[in-house]
C-alpha cells in the first residue's frame, strides 16, 4: 500500500514538473524542447481573424501576439518555389545560409536542411520568424541533424523580418551565437 502511494506521489510531481517547464533542479526551462519533426507537425494560428503587422510589438497586456499558420514537414527534396535555407552544424557558431532571403507575401515555403556533422550527428534547429526577435509570429519544428523539412507559413504580409534560432545545444542559444537572418516579405 505504502509502495503504491509513493508511487502515485512520483508521477504526480514528475506530472508537475513537465507542465510547469521545470528542469530537474528546479529551475525554470528557458529554451524551446527539442519536437522532432513529423509528417504531421504543424501549428495553428493563434487567432486566424487577426492579421499580423511587421510593425507588432510586445505589449504588456496579456493579450497574445497573434501568429501565422505554419506546418513543417520532413522532406527529402525542395518543393517547387521552395526557398532553400541550411543551418550549420558549428557549435560555436552556427548559421543560417543564406542568411537573407525575399520571398513573395501570401505562403512562404523553406526547405530548411540541418547539415551534420558527420552521418546524423550534430546540432538540430529551428527556424522562427517574427518583427523582430524575441517576437514570434511563425515557429519551425526543430530539424534534426542529417535531415530536411518543408516549412511552409501562411498569410505572411509583405514587411521585413528577422529569423533565428531559439536551440540551445549546450553553447548557448544559437541566435546568441549569430544565428539569425533577415526575411524581406514583397508584395
Amino acid at each position: 500500500m505504502r509502495s503504491l502511494r509513493l508511487r502515485r506521489f512520483a508521477v504526480a510531481i514528475a506530472t508537475v514538473s513537465v507542465l510547469y517547464g521545470c528542469s530537474a533542479a528546479g529551475q525554470p526551462v528557458t529554451t524551446t524542447p527539442a519536437l522532432a519533426v513529423t509528417p504531421s507537425s504543424s501549428a495553428a494560428p493563434a487567432n486566424p481573424s487577426v492579421k499580423p503587422t511587421p510593425s507588432a510589438k510586445p505589449s504588456p497586456s496579456p493579450t497574445p501576439i497573434p501568429t501565422l499558420a505554419s506546418t513543417t514537414e520532413l522532406a527529402a527534396e525542395a518543393p517547387p518555389g521552395a526557398t532553400t535555407i541550411e543551418m550549420t552544424p558549428d557549435a560555436d557558431k552556427p548559421r543560417f545560409k543564406p542568411d537573407a532571403v525575399t520571398v513573395k507575401a501570401g505562403t512562404a515555403t523553406f526547405f530548411l536542411t540541418s547539415l551534420a556533422l558527420t552521418g546524423t550527428f550534430g546540432p538540430f534547429h529551428d527556424m522562427i520568424i517574427g518583427p523582430e526577435i524575441g517576437t514570434p509570429l511563425a515557429t519551425s519544428r526543430s530539424v534534426q541533424p542529417g535531415t530536411s523539412a518543408v516549412f511552409t507559413v501562411e498569410g505572411l504580409p509583405p514587411g521585413t523580418y528577422q529569423f533565428w534560432c531559439n536551440t540551445d545545444t549546450g553553447h548557448g542559444l544559437h541566435f546568441k551565437l549569430g544565428m539569425v537572418g533577415t526575411l524581406t516579405v514583397t508584395p
